[in-house]
């Protein structure tokens, strides 16, 4: 996993090497409350719903998303 931040904004990059990774959820810490959230795997969108509580950010999944081997998962979060 590899995380950036910025003045108002972060990513959250998942990449899985080999295998595949199933998730139906993700919780990753952010430093404020997110006016935006988006979520795309292997560069395509994913629908899915939000909520925010004390820093953690809480992205879960409609469908289950399924990160197959070179692929990755990325959280965009913007405070603007």
């Amino acid at each position: 996993m590899r995380q950036s931040r910025q003045a108002q904004a972060q990513t959250d990059e998942i990449s899985v090497r080999e295998a595949q990774l199933r998730l139906a959820e993700l919780g990753p810490e952010v430093v404020a409350a997110p006016a935006a959230v988006k979520v795309a795997c292997a560069g395509k969108p994913v629908e899915h719903s939000s909520t925010f509580d004390a820093g953690m950010l809480c992205v879960s999944f409609r469908k289950s998303v399924l990160v197959k081997s070179r692929q990755a998962l990325t959280v965009r979060v913007s405070a603007s």
